[in-house]
């Protein structure tokens, strides 16, 4: 297995980059996701035995409430397949036994493990299929990806993905975002599948706040338009303070402006428009996909 960026859950939008991190349950430093073709490796130690997949450890921010629908999900799995699988859940957001568990299997986010690893693969319908469950859903599975696993594990049939078989693993499909532009001449937010993800309130060079926000949506849907991963939202630094970026396209510039009218450093608001954005872009394709799949959760 390959290292990615720490991982986002749904929004809870704050202002406060700590309360933001903190309902992510991941490290609360700053970090820049990595290229996409970095992946996670070693997150699960490597003199940690093989075990049968059907012993399945999930860790998982239960205690943020972001991740309902995957907990739903494996809790069903287990009363629909008791007796085949050993479904436990690892809190790692508990503050407690389930942080310490989860920090000493060298986890760094959300991760489903099938005995000893997170690429797994299967047939499915006469074909082969391989997925990487790290991270939470809508960046490198979805939830229908979790109910097939879960039955070839079931059934016997799930085994340890090669590094080729993951390597070569499509992106979901893509999920419109549907971004808009909501407010006026003074304060703007960008709303990203119904749902609110940053807040502009002050003007940059020309454009207004809702010309901003106006901006930000166009480049957010042009981005949705084709085969994307939530991980590709990044942050970067610029002359003018720094960057909110999806692959390379800018999205929206954070100025001091910004940063005065929040009042908060450039750097923390960057962290937080980058958090809030994700986050929608996470959400939005969870939703996509339980419609899909007519999943309950």
């Amino acid at each position: 297995m390959t290292k990615r960026a720490p991982c986002v859950c749904v929004l809870i939008l704050s202002l406060a980059t700590v309360a933001l991190l903190h309902l992510t349950g991941c490290p609360s430093k700053q970090q820049t996701a990595p290229p996409d073709d970095i992946r996670p490796e070693e997150l699960i130690r490597n003199a940690q035995p093989s075990s049968p997949t059907n012993r399945i450890t999930a860790y998982v921010n239960v205690s943020s409430g972001c991740q309902t629908p995957t907990v739903n999900a494996l809790k069903k799995a287990s009363e629909e397949y008791a007796g085949k699988l050993e479904i436990e859940i690892v809190d790692f957001g508990d503050g407690g036994e389930g942080t310490a568990r989860w920090k000493s299997s060298g986890l760094e986010c959300m991760a489903i493990v099938f005995g000893a690893d997170t690429g797994v693969a299967w047939d499915q319908a006469g074909q082969r299929k391989a997925v990487e469950f790290l991270m939470p859903p809508g960046f490198n599975w979805m939830m229908e990806d979790l109910e097939q696993a879960l039955a070839a594990a079931a059934d016997g049939r799930l085994e340890k993905a090669t590094e080729e078989e993951l390597a070569g693993q499509a992106p979901p499909e893509a999920v419109a975002l549907k971004a808009k532009a909501e407010g006026d001449d003074k304060t703007a937010r960008v709303i990203i599948a119904g749902m609110p993800a940053v807040e502009i309130t002050a003007p940059a060079g020309d454009l207004s706040p809702i010309k901003r926000a106006e901006a930000a949506a166009k480049a957010l849907n042009d981005w949705s338009s084709q085969p994307y991963k939530p991980a590709q939202v990044r942050t970067s630094k610029t002359p003018d303070g720094a960057a909110i970026a999806v692959k390379d396209q800018t999205v929206l510039v954070v100025t001091q402006a910004d940063a005065d009218a929040a009042g908060v450093s450039v750097e923390e608001l960057a962290e937080q428009w980058h958090a809030g954005i994700r986050s929608a872009v996470v959400n939005a394709n969870v939703a996509g996909d339980e419609t899909k799949s007519s999943c309950s959760g």
